[in-house]
């Protein structure tokens, strides 16, 4: 009997691994996305306070603990602050030495000061960065807080080797031209950086961003905002490498008001593009905004080009026969089209916006969008044409 007893507890101790591996599983699919849960942290506490075998399984498994959101309050005391010192060392003890991290800060310019040592705490892992995602008032709350330590290397003097993925939102102050170039140009050594997003910037993003064009594996750029063809042009021109671009356009400070004569620009690499038009309600800004994407479409020559994706009003579509030109240009390689009509809010309709306003070339802005369609007709390859009009979507495949 003493001799069964022991045999069985030998194959359960031989198993115990792969149990672990399978609880492990299990949890993970309870917890599911910590980017998208927000009780994703209390979910692991309460995993952890079921029973000591359950503790001991979410305490030893790294990828539970490799994503970080980080948001300090200026309401919290000082005490607060070092309590949560303390408890992201643990979290960082508990996510392993070599396991990726997905880091989410949220910073104030207030609460900067009293945040130090927790910003430490994050950034001596910066090393093992794989994705880092910052919301922040200005510029500058952003610089001060990184740039100390990661200009000198960040933890261990690793830098940002493992990142692969930035996306800033950064408020309405920009702070001073050298902050943000400063901020950018952090990034001008993380050699596995894929994706890069920035939201409410300006034009003085362009002299870093040719810091990150030597970047090879910098595949996926997002833009918010832009003001001219010309800047986007100017990006492409600093990204020789990137397959995916995605930009939003509208009026600013600096627009000119005529559409730039620009030569014929190649990007070879170029296979995805998508222009988020914003909704203007002055007729001149709505023609503004019109030539600027039409001249995109004029201008822009991508020999790999596969899928296109726009998102405007009906009224503040681009000519169709700069459409059309686009299309059939690129209809031996083009295989998706997207388009998302957008609904003036209530605010822009006291401004009078006129979905019946009449284009230069001929014809109304409402009636454009058939003509589109029809140019689809051309591309060959075409195997996705989705239609998004307000609430309604239609999709078509093997068109």
């Amino acid at each position: 009997m003493l001799t069964t007893r022991q045999n069985l507890c030998s194959t359960s101790t031989c198993h115990l691994p792969q149990l672990a591996e399978l609880w492990s599983s299990i949890f993970s699919h309870y917890l599911g996305n910590p980017r998208e849960d927000e009780n994703y942290i209390q979910n692991i506490l309460l995993l952890s306070s079921i029973c000591s075998h359950w503790r001991n399984i979410t305490l030893s498994t790294p990828i539970f603990w490799n994503h970080i959101n980080y948001a300090p309050s200026i309401s919290f005391r000082p005490r607060h602050l070092q309590n949560h010192s303390d408890r992201i060392r643990t979290w960082l003890k508990r996510s392993g030495e070599h396991c990726p991290l997905s880091i989410s800060l949220t910073l104030v310019s207030r609460s900067v000061p009293g945040c130090d040592l927790a910003l430490r705490e994050i950034i001596s892992e910066s090393w093992r960065w794989e994705s880092l995602c910052v919301k922040a008032d200005c510029v500058r709350t952003v610089w001060k807080c990184l740039l100390p330590t990661l200009s000198y290397g960040g933890g261990g003097g690793g830098g940002l080797r493992c990142l692969r993925k930035v996306e800033v939102n950064i408020g309405p102050v920009f702070g001073d031209n050298e902050d943000i170039v400063s901020f950018i140009s952090l990034f001008k050594d993380a050699t596995s950086l894929y994706s890069f997003h920035l939201r409410n910037v300006d034009s003085t993003i362009f002299p870093p961003l040719a810091d990150l064009g030597p970047l090879s594996q910098l595949r996926s750029v997002s833009l918010h905002t832009l003001y001219s063809a010309e800047e986007v042009f100017r990006v492409l021109g600093h990204l020789p490498n990137v397959e995916e671009l995605r930009v939003a356009l509208d009026i600013g400070p600096f627009s000119s008001r005529t559409s730039p004569e620009s030569p014929i620009v190649h990007h070879p690499e170029l296979r995805h593009l998508s222009l988020d038009v914003a909704v203007r309600g002055d007729p001149l800004i709505i023609s503004h905004l019109r030539d600027q994407v039409s001249t995109v479409l004029d201008t822009l020559f991508l020999p790999s080009f596969q899928t296109f994706s726009f998102t405007c009003a009906e009224s503040h579509l681009p000519y169709w026969d700069s459409v059309d030109g686009f299309l059939r240009k690129h209809r031996d390689t083009m295989c998706g089209f997207r388009f998302v009509e957008k609904r003036a809010d209530s605010e822009v309709w006291k401004l009078g916006l006129m979905t019946e306003s009449h284009t230069p070339n001929g014809g109304s802005a409402s009636a454009q969008l058939p003509v589109v369609v029809r140019s689809l007709s051309t591309v060959s390859g075409l195997r996705l044409l989705e239609m998004e009009m307000g609430r309604r979507m239609s999709m078509i495949s093997d068109v």
